[in-house]
């Protein structure tokens, strides 16, 4: 509450939604909206600045291959801000803050391009892609004011505070996630008054503002070294806060290349290898995939990364070392500068390496994130089949390939031939469904193949055609359930369901042939989501009977929930399709599909639907020389008789007869009961008065409160 009073006269509106109505009326008519004060911009310009908003009242990333990104691209060319008229652009955003924010784009290339948990420290700063991204992202993110959520204030409120009152308050209040590169901006441009903020603040010399990761992570990012002295003492002077210190390392990767060559340094000089912060944060930046790991193994990687960092001319000869720890590091070096150039080692490895480097090189191809590094390796798996390699190769392959499956880049691909066939060969080839690799690679890291990858890898490779797609089908009993489920959501769409209590019923969608030939195959499945999905595609139109008799099978399943819908469903087709499949489960079944047929008979017979037939059949299977009393209890239902009892609900199924029930009334007091010797002299039997009741219960009130 302090915070929202202490910055009331800052407040403003969310101007994100003002902006694309801006926009649209300068592209659409050319004119300069009222709603605020901002330059007029050229038609394309405003176009671009559209793009950029987006459709909705926020910021939303923009992402590789998308149509967004695609449009953006026609209109951002190298040294766009340099163009006098896009630079208006910048003004009307940011206003004081444009060459800021030029100068944070243009830093761009050289900034990670992974994002989230799963980032690794990688550039590339030749790839116009992730370049484009990052400042798109940017520009973007910044667009976002800062703000405080207050639910007691009615939802979040926004900010128009300067840079010195966005540092300040940090701690207090949400800045854009991209906000630190403009506090670092400030510094490399000559703002030294930022910087002085910042270092009384990290020494705990300002009277307001709180150390936060935005802060560690403005000087961090910048050039100058001075910066990452400070964050060093700091980093030094954590002692016991470990959490400080995970904060510090933690967002080192984010930042310049040059704070993280400093501060690896900084880590093998002072021996932080023996904090838990540093083990996880380390593992962030590598991929390394340890949750814990010796204290020896830590600052031999630590040392190597610092060896690599400050003799570049080591790593050719390092990925030739029978040390993978050794051709690791120097690869993940080659990457923090360059993951492009880090690519020819990686062939190097897999093409003269063993059965260990290839997995390295497979498990280092997965850690870039970037589709033409992987793809080519996984590739070359796929038609080398070693087993220890696809254990690497075999999951990130399914995922990649999953990922792309709407654009169908990877689908009959000239750069992979025969892809599909390839793959399909391998699962004839191997013929073991899963099987463990322990401390392969490194001591720590373990793979696992499982041949479901392969077909998972197929699947999205089948694009339209459908004799692939029938190929992949006919492995699906050897699917793991994971996979048939997977499966089915693609095939199915808007007619898979998890359970009957999720997305079951009737769509306004039509079930196409393939779907509903998918769906008799799958309500055999024992996977739950799969039989519920198969159901309700076909309950969506009337089936056949030769459709309705696949059903017998299935009645022999005791499940109370499946065996109830299969009877709906049964009891929504037409009574000439529902009468051979009633005859062939009494004629041919066991108990299970007998009693099944009865249920069928009851709810037939309550639509007051074909009586005459159910009649006959009642009559037939009373006939029948041994009656299990389940099969006869079914069969008075049907048909009542005067002598025979019904079992329903109005006489507990025949747990009690509701024609002989005992009269209501009260015991009789007798007068040598307690009770009635203890009402004679008070009708609630109390031996003390009301009055003193109540006043005694009125001390024992007055003493509670006391306390």
């Amino acid at each position: 509450m302090e915070i929202i009073e202490k910055l009331e006269s800052k407040k403003t509106v969310n101007h994100y939604r003002n902006f694309r109505k801006d926009l649209k009326e300068q592209t659409e008519k050319g004119l300069l909206s009222q709603i605020f004060s901002k330059p007029a911009l050229k038609k394309e310009v405003a176009e671009l600045g559209l793009l950029i908003v987006g459709k909705t009242n926020h910021f939303e990333d923009v992402s590789l291959g998308s149509d967004r990104t695609e449009n953006l691209r026609k209109y951002i060319k190298p040294n766009i801000w340099d163009d006098k008229d896009y630079y208006q652009l910048l003004v009307y955003f940011f206003g004081d803050h444009a060459d800021l924010v030029k100068h944070a784009w243009n830093k761009m290339p050289y900034k990670m391009y992974q994002t989230g948990y799963y980032r690794r420290s990688f550039r590339a700063p030749n790839n116009e892609k992730y370049i484009l991204l990052n400042q798109i992202n940017l520009i973007g993110g910044l667009l976002q004011l800062p703000s405080i959520y207050s639910y007691t204030n009615g939802g979040e409120q926004f900010y128009n505070l300067t840079l010195e009152e966005q540092i300040i308050y940090d701690s207090d209040i949400s800045n854009s996630a991209n906000q630190f590169y403009i506090w670092s901006a400030a510094i490399d441009t000559g703002n030294t008054a930022i910087y002085q903020l910042i270092e009384n603040i990290i020494f705990n010399k300002h009277p307001e503002g709180k150390v936060s990761r935005n802060i560690i992570k403005a000087l961090l990012n910048s050039e100058q070294k001075h910066c990452w002295e400070l964050v060093e003492k700091l980093l030094l002077a954590a002692q016991r806060q470990e959490g400080l210190r995970q904060t510090v390392l933690e967002a080192l990767d984010e930042t310049s290349i040059g704070a993280l060559e400093y501060m690896t340094n900084v880590i093998s000089e002072h021996k932080l290898t023996r904090f838990s912060s540093v083990v996880r944060s380390i593992d962030t930046w590598t991929g390394l995939g340890w949750d814990t790991e010796k204290e020896s193994v830590v600052r031999n990687i630590v040392s190597l990364a610092h060896t690599y960092f400050n003799n570049p001319h080591q790593i050719p000869d390092a990925i030739k070392s029978k040390n993978n720890n050794e051709v690791y590091m120097a690869l993940w070096v080659q990457s923090v500068w360059d993951v492009e150039k880090a690519v020819p080692y990686l062939h190097q490895l897999y093409d003269q390496g063993g059965v260990e480097k290839k997995c390295l090189a497979i498990k280092f191809a997965g850690e870039t994130q970037d589709p033409y590094i992987q793809m080519p390796l996984y590739y070359k798996a796929v038609l080398e089949c070693d087993l220890q390699v696809l254990a690497f190769a075999g999951e990130p392959l399914s995922t990649l390939l999953s990922a792309n499956v709407t654009s169908k880049f990877f689908i009959n691909n000239a750069d992979y031939p025969d892809f599909f066939e390839k793959l399909h060969e391998l699962t004839q080839k191997i013929e073991v469904k899963e099987k463990k690799f322990e401390g392969k690679i490194f001591s720590w890291l373990n793979a696992t193949f499982n041949k479901s990858n392969l077909y998972a890898s197929m699947f999205y490779l089948v694009g339209e055609d459908t004799e692939k797609l029938n190929l992949v089908l006919s492995y699906f009993d050897q699917f793991d359930l994971s996979l048939r489920e997977q499966l089915s959501r693609a095939i199915l769409g808007d007619f898979y369901c998890y359970s009957y209590s999720y997305n079951f019923g009737k769509k306004k969608k039509a079930v196409t042939p393939f779907q509903k030939e998918f769906a008799f195959k799958i309500i055999k499945d024992r996977g739950e989501s799969l039989v519920t999905s198969g159901i309700n595609v076909l309950q969506q139109n009337p089936l056949s009977k030769e459709e309705l008799m696949i059903f017998f099978d299935m009645f022999k399943r005791k499940g109370g929930t499946l065996r109830k819908k299969l009877i709906e469903l049964v009891v929504q087709q037409e009574d000439a399709v529902v009468g051979p499949l009633v005859e062939e489960l009494l004629g041919k079944g066991d108990i299970e599909q007998r009693t099944a047929s009865l249920d069928i008979m009851l709810q037939l017979q309550k639509d007051k639907r074909i009586s005459a037939q159910i009649r006959n059949w009642t009559t037939q299977y009373a006939a029948k020389p041994k009656v299990s009393e389940r099969e006869q209890s079914l069969l008075d239902q049907l048909n009542p008789s005067d002598d025979k009892k019904v079992l329903s609900a109005e006489n507990g199924f025949g747990f009690y007869d509701p024609s002989v029930v005992s009269k209501f009334e009260l015991p009789e007091v007798k007068a040598s009961y307690l009770y009635a010797l203890a009402t004679q002299k008070d009708k609630y039997g109390f031996t003390q008065s009301v009055n003193h009741i109540k006043e005694e219960l009125r001390k024992l009130n007055d003493l509670f409160l006391k306390k």
